[in-house]
This record gives structure tokens, sequence and C-alpha cells, in this order.
């Protein structure tokens, strides 16, 4: 009997063969007898055979060359909580850790993290996990407002399907933890920055509300405490934190 591959997952060893019969075979990595794994589309020669839990490929054999191998990649990224994503294989894991968070609902913040994940050049991501922070903010009130941020974290992953359709090698991927290595290099730079301007911008403030005080007032508390005020308010609006959400490993 002959047939094509439908699927075949190396790292599990086992996937199916469409007979040219139109029966779908079980095939098992010892059932295949090649250098290779089998790729998705490769045209396979086996002996066909009935068991209790459906038909299964024996002694197969592949027809003529596969050619290089390639890959079929997702058109969008895939998340999973386990450690790989059903269906795929991961092609280069990564041990850095992104993060997305959102106060307006779970959804939100877990769109945010694929999105974050893609910057990358990640396909996916693994390990997925939500968490709850608190947040605080000035009420309309008095008192402070505090409110919940909700938060996801997983590990970016290129996945793929080794297929004679595959137009993607495996040579040609990203390498995922340089390019974290890279962005987290730039977004650390940009958020020393905003730190330097809301430092001198507050310091600049404090210091006008202290020489203002001394004109107007002789000087005093009053200057002081406005200053330190006005100060701090000014640089926890201009200061951004643009680099936590990408977590260097063991960090």
């Amino acid at each position: 009997m002959d047939g094509t591959v439908s699927s075949y997952l190396a790292s599990k060893g086992y996937g199916f063969i469409r007979g040219d019969d139109g029966r779908d075979y079980f095939l098992h990595a010892a059932d295949f007898a090649g250098d290779c794994a089998p790729i998705e589309g490769q045209r396979l020669a086996f002996e066909e055979t009935a068991t209790p839990r459906g038909y299964r490929a024996r002694k197969a054999r592949a027809l003529g060359q596969a050619g290089p191998v390639r890959y079929l990649v997702p058109e969008s990224i895939m998340h999973s909580r386990g450690s790989d994503i059903p269906g795929w294989e991961t092609l280069q894991a990564s041990q850095w850790t992104v993060h997305g968070s959102s106060r307006e609902s779970p959804g939100d913040a877990q769109d945010e993290l694929l999105g974050r994940a893609s910057s990358l050049g990640a396909n996916g991501v693994v390990l997925l996990a939500y968490y709850k922070t608190t947040g605080s903010e000035a009420g309309t009130g008095r008192g402070v407002h505090r409110f919940t941020i909700h938060n996801f974290k997983a590990h970016p992953v290129m996945i793929g399907r080794a297929s004679t359709q595959g137009s993607v090698s495996k040579a040609s991927l990203s390498t995922l933890d340089i390019l974290a290595r890279e962005l987290k290099t730039r977004l650390e730079a940009r958020t020393r920055q905003s730190t330097m301007i809301g430092l001198a911008v507050a310091a600049a403030i404090f210091l006008s509300c202290v020489v203002a005080d001394i004109a107007l007032l002789g000087g005093g508390l009053i200057g002081l405490g406005a200053g330190a005020l006005l100060g701090w308010m000014a640089f926890d609006a201009i200061r951004r934190d643009h680099d936590s959400w990408l977590q260097a490993p063991f960090s």
C-alpha cells in the first residue's frame, strides 16, 4: 500500500498516513525504515494492518527523496499552558519570560503578551500563566484608589511542522535569545533616559519652588514641601518602565 503522510510529530515519534485507499493509518517511529523522520506530504509505501484500535502502518519506507526539510509555521501566534503546543514541533525554545498586563481584563493582558512575544520574532508561547497584582493611584476624593492588574507570563518559542509544502528552513529562523537580549538592552536604555529626564524636571521644579518661597515668603518649609511634592508628581508622570515586561533567565 502507498500513501501520504498527513501528520507526523518527530518529538512524539508518531503520526498518520492517508492511504491511497482513503483510510488513515497510524504510524509509529518503530515502523518506519529511514534515516530521517517522515514529514507531512511525503509519499510512503507500507504494509497495512488492522488492529483493535484502528488501522496501522507497518514496515513503512519512503518513496523517493524528500529533499531538504522545510517547515510550515502558523499564520498567527499560538499559545499553550503546557510545555509544548499540541500539533506543532518546538523548533526553538527560549528561557526568557514575556509578561503582559492590563487593568481592563485578562484577555487584554494576554493579547499584550502575545503581541510582545511576536515582536521578538516568536510564533508561539508556552507555560502561559495568569497572575494578579495591585496598582494604586490618587482617588477622586480623599485617600488612594487601588485596583487589580491582570497579568500573564510565558516563554516564547518558534514552532513548525516538517512538510513537503513548507517554505521555512530551520537555519533561517531568528535566534530568540539573541533577539531578546538585544531588545532588552534597547528597552533598558529607554528606561534610563526617561528616568534621567524625570529627575532633571523634578529637580528644576523643586528648585523653582524653593527660590519662589524665598523671594515671596523669606524661605521656609512651604517651598520645600511644595517643591518635593510637585517634583515627585512630575517625575512619576515622565519616568516610564519600558523593559520590565521582558525578563532575562534567572533574573
